[in-house]
């Protein structure tokens, strides 16, 4: 489980890499409000370096209620 919940918050947090202005990615961006998210969302390597590093200090409760969340899973 804990491997496909790693999977999809990568995935779902790529949009925000990759896509800055999408829907989904203001909905991460509001998520990544006051973890020091470069400003303007940076450029591209910023994202994923700061995505990555988000991801990476989760702890499994923290990142199993972070993906049931953007899924709508209760």
């Amino acid at each position: 489980m804990g491997y496909k919940v790693l999977g999809e918050l990568i995935d779902f947090f790529m949009e925000w890499v990759n896509h800055p202005s999408s829907g989904q990615s203001q909905k991460i961006a509001i998520m990544l409000q006051g973890t020091g998210v470069p400003r303007n969302n940076g450029g591209k390597a910023a994202r994923l370096a700061h995505m990555l590093d988000y991801i990476s200090g989760m702890t499994d409760s923290f990142a199993l209620e972070t993906y049931r969340k953007l899924t709508g899973i209760l």
